[in-house]
């Protein structure tokens, strides 16, 4: 076992601010419990039919088809539990214990506050010595493991290069089941694989396997679970290894399947989202610095001895076949003969599709800006002056980003963005490539190379929709080899790296899945941080984690799924002018609203999330105000006004308007709309002409 000398200390901040919360904690409770002499008793819960083993599930597969009505003890001597009512916002990888008010409860209510806020035990330990000797409270549990239901023992598998942990599947399927929601009889299993670093001296790292049923979504949510994880130095040494538990248990589910109330429910691995390193490990294939390394086309790479990498002129190869690919025909690819063979139904060339969060974001849209900025230098870089504005133009739009974007340009945090560049989140070069880069970088760079980043622009843009038509596909397909062509042309053959070659691969995925926008590894990476945080020392890091792990589990609380974003109703936002009048007219009446929550988008009176497009008419409306409606005032109206000039921002290499995108000017009269006619949201940013046009580009993801 690898341990780590060095532990992870918590701030002073970071202290005084769970003092303070601590403290809020103790006036609510003690409040609560002077309202009645005695605690009520935590309700009894009713108990399911049968109790889960981790390890029986998957060892024992003489025993048929695993039926929920049959399982042994589970070494934790947890039991899954279930209510008769189910609530609709229901995290279904918990087990979850179902309470009528849990903020009447002091233990259900402690236990939730110290897991959403990775409350330490020797914290909540202090916490709950005080609390005890507060009148009605003395029957709290007087350890932090008894009030969360710390599992007292975690299994633990050395393997070579590190240990290794399953947490299982079986289990997450189940508490699918319990939770009362329609499901298919056969469920997509979307698995990331990637590794996570946790410390650097001395070198550790977490390596989890992450999952999500694909075609289950609860609140327009696919949530994410963990099926395993590995803690090592390194990575695992052998990736067979590594996934073997996780296989054969697939491989069970697969073919065999959970009965449930007559019901057989099965499994199906409906695509692997890694990077490319991560993808050449578990595949047991070269790295994407192979002549031999795209696991799409046998296309050979050309060693540059000038630039150090390997690149990919030819786009015309011939592709590769699962059949080729199991039977290990090509002996320049592959290294090894990979465990993933025996996943039933599982094609090892389609199904592992390449993941545009990688290969496009943090590959192709980085690697061009550092062009641009002089890093490294390159005869297409810009000047020092027009940097300069371009990191202007990008901080003046910020104000104009969406809610939706967790990013946004400011100059407060970074003064140059464009030279921070290679810093930038994942999610700051999206929005840059389908959004602000369109008006930034026009009239900035040279035609060539706007018209370059365009036809990326647009391809992406393509491949990201759902029910694309084959048409529109076949159009992404042939802009995005051309954009591979340009680049190649303008920048050297030479810069075009595994990443940039992949680039022509991506239509057929989007293809194949029907847009890449829920393909991809947004959903794995937003989940990988909350894992690293629950990793609070050096010592025993897989059992730390394992029972964090459990404990959200039991108390229904996942930090992934905050349930207060999913309420639907009135917002409550900063509105500027406030001491002005709101327009009222047509049938809207009191009261009015600076903001309004909807299943899928947020809209508010500010500048960056009041522009909406109507569903019947098309419109693109600038909302003024949210108002009730004097007809039904149990709906709700937007009055706005529409643009009346809308003409397309680019006609080349195809109309703007064929993808939603308009520049528009020229606002109507007030009008009203009802609320559910939004159809979409609309980003809105301000082009600074003489007719003071706005580009509106349709929210996508």
């Amino acid at each position: 076992m690898f341990q780590s000398s060095k532990k992870l200390k918590l701030s002073k901040t970071t202290r005084y601010r769970q003092r303070i919360s601590a403290s809020a904690v103790a006036h609510k409770l003690f409040n609560t419990s002077s309202s009645s002499s005695s605690i009520e008793s935590i309700p009894n819960l009713k108990e399911t039919e049968f109790i889960y083993n981790q390890n029986a599930a998957v060892n024992n597969h003489s025993s048929g088809s695993s039926d929920l009505n049959n399982f042994d003890g589970y070494s934790s001597n947890y039991e899954l539990a279930t209510s008769s009512s189910h609530n609709n916002s229901y995290n279904f990888s918990s087990d979850s214990y179902q309470f009528s008010n849990t903020a009447d409860n002091p233990s259900i209510f402690l236990s939730n506050w110290a897991l959403r806020h990775s409350i330490p035990h020797t914290v909540l330990n202090d916490l709950l010595m005080f609390l005890r000797t507060l009148p009605g409270l003395n029957n709290l549990p007087k350890d932090a493991r008894t009030l969360l239901k710390t599992p007292t023992t975690t299994l633990i598998k050395s393997i070579h290069g590190g240990e290794y942990h399953h947490l299982g599947l079986n289990r997450e399927i189940k508490s699918l089941l319990l939770s009362g929601i329609d499901i298919p009889l056969t469920l997509e299993l979307t698995v990331g694989i990637d590794g996570l670093p946790l410390t650097t001296n001395p070198s550790s790292q977490l390596w989890p396997i992450l999952g999500c049923f694909t075609n289950i979504n609860v609140n327009n949510r696919q949530n994410v679970f963990m099926i395993g994880a590995f803690y090592g130095k390194s990575k695992p040494g052998d990736s067979n290894e590594y996934l073997r538990e996780f296989v054969d248990e697939l491989k069970q589910i697969t073919n065999e399947g959970i009965v449930y109330k007559d019901k057989v429910v099965k499994l199906k691995m409906h695509a692997l989202i890694c990077d490319a390193p991560a993808k050449a490990f578990v595949l047991k294939i070269r790295g994407h610095n192979g002549k031999n390394s795209c696991p799409r086309c046998i296309g050979q790479g050309i060693w540059s001895k000038t630039h150090t990498r390997t690149y990919f002129p030819n786009l015309d190869s011939p592709l590769r076949t699962h059949n080729s690919f199991i039977n290990l025909e090509d002996k320049t690819l592959h290294l090894g003969r990979t465990i993933l063979t025996e996943i039933p139904n599982f094609d090892l060339i389609n199904d592992t599709p390449f993941d545009v969060m990688h290969v496009i974001y943090i590959g192709v849209v980085k690697k061009l800006i550092s062009l641009w900025v002089g890093s490294p230098k390159h005869n297409k870089s810009l000047p020092s002056n027009l940097i300069s504005v371009l990191d202007d133009k990008l901080n003046f739009l910020g104000k104009n980003i969406p809610v939706e974007f967790q990013r946004k340009p400011n100059k407060n945090s970074r003064i140059h963005p464009l030279r921070d560049v290679s810093r930038w989140k994942a999610t700051e070069l999206r929005q840059c490539l389908l959004y602000t880069g369109l008006v930034v970088f026009k009239d900035i760079v040279s035609n060539d190379i706007y018209n370059n980043f365009l036809e990326l622009s647009i391809g992406v843009r393509l491949i990201l929709s759902n029910n694309v038509s084959h048409e529109y596909n076949t159009y992404a397909k042939n802009i995005l080899k051309h954009f591979v062509i340009m680049f190649g042309q303008i920048y050297g053959a030479s810069y075009i790296s595994h990443n940039i070659h992949s680039v022509i691969h991506l239509a057929d995925d989007a293809k194949r899945y029907n847009g890449l926008n829920k393909i991809c590894a947004f959903m794995f990476e937003n989940h990988m941080q909350p894992l690293k945080k629950d990793i609070r020392s050096g010592m025993r890091p897989l059992q730390q984690l394992s029972r964090r792990y459990e404990e959200k589990r039991v108390s229904n609380v996942m930090i992934s799924y905050k349930q207060y974003q999913t309420q639907i109703g009135p917002i409550n936002c900063y509105y500027s002018n406030k001491n002005k009048l709101r327009p009222m007219v047509g049938n809207a009446i009191e009261p009015q609203y600076t903001g309004w929550r909807m299943k899928t988008l947020s809209i508010k009176l500010n500048e960056a999330d009041k522009c909406v497009k109507i569903l019947n008419t098309g419109e693109f409306v600038v909302i003024e105000n949210i108002a009730t409606d004097r007809t039904d005032t149990s709906k709700i109206l937007i009055v706005g006004r529409h643009y009346e000039k809308m003409i397309d921002f680019f006609i080349q290499p195809c109309k703007s308007s064929l993808l939603g995108i308009y520049k528009a000017s020229s606002l109507g009269p007030l009008k009203t709309w009802p609320l559910n006619n939004i159809s979409q949201k609309i980003v809105s940013l301000p082009l600074n002409d003489y007719e003071n046009s706005v580009l509106l580009i349709p929210f996508l993801h």
